[in-house]
């Protein structure tokens, strides 16, 4: 399951929720496990491996913070640079930043900004790489065909259906987009004349919502990069995106770059 985004709404304009772009170290990724823990300052916390940064074995990562208080952002930035670069974690800090929607999609959470007019387009337009790109967890739904319901979850209208709700057609679509959104499915028996939908290989289970599926895909899909995020058992929150209206010029060229590949000139 995806961490959970929602919009920051904060009239302020400074951020909720920050990112840290540094070295991956063991004393980092330690601290991280344990900022959300009574005594400490997180409400959340995410640590990013970017699938081209495995592979050339940068050893960049990516932590995305919500702490329980940002006056501003200058503020955090320094106080929380302060305590990355001294001991004992000693990190290598490229820049902290607000978490935005570019950051978002960077990551493949998703873009909890996009709204229903403009998902309908995309749907009308059979544009499923920008479909994808909003709702990852949906990908293999989207390549199956299954989109007309789309423009109600970027609305978070979708109902919530029980089983007994998955009686014709139009609620099994609904309960398919559901389960597929929160990995939802709950599998029977595998059934000698039941072909898998991704493979069509034989036999495979159904859900009741109508997904079928051999042993090999009953789990859902590997997500496109390396995540793991907890949440304070206390006062755990979401992960809050900003969609700024301006951005400097050189966050531009970052964000050309990150779109198009790491090397671009």
């Amino acid at each position: 399951m995806l961490p959970p985004c929602v919009k920051d709404l904060r009239d302020d304009g400074a951020p909720s929720t920050v990112v840290v772009k540094m070295k991956a170290d063991a004393n980092v990724i330690q601290w991280a496990s344990v900022c959300t823990a009574p005594g400490f300052d997180g409400r959340a916390v995410a640590i990013v491996h970017l699938r081209r940064d495995i592979d050339a074995q940068s050893g960049t990562i990516y932590m995305v913070i919500t702490p329980r208080k940002i006056t501003t952002l200058d503020h955090y930035k320094t106080s929380l640079m302060r305590k990355l670069r001294t001991p004992p974690l000693d990190a290598k800090v490229d820049w902290i930043r607000g978490f935005d929607r570019r950051l978002q999609r960077l990551f493949n959470w998703g873009d909890c900004w996009i709204d229903k007019v403009q998902i309908q387009t995309a749907v009308d337009g059979k544009d499923k790489s920008t479909l994808v790109m909003c709702f990852p967890a949906l990908k293999t739904a989207i390549e199956l065909g299954y989109t007309e319901h789309l423009p109600d979850v970027a609305d978070g209208q979708l109902p919530l259906l029980c089983l007994t709700d998955a009686e014709d057609d139009e609620a099994k679509k609904k309960l398919y987009i559901k389960h597929e959104l929160v990995s939802g499915h709950v599998f029977g028996e595998r059934c000698e004349n039941w072909e898998c939908a991704w493979c069509n290989s034989m036999p495979a289970a159904r859900c009741v919502c109508g997904a079928q599926r051999c042993k090999l895909h009953e789990k859902p899909p590997e997500p496109l990069h390396k995540t793991a995020w907890k949440q304070s058992e206390i006062d755990g929150a979401p992960f809050y995106v900003q969609d700024p209206k301006w951005m400097h010029k050189d966050l531009k060229v970052e964000w050309i770059r990150d779109e198009l590949s790491s090397d671009a000139t």
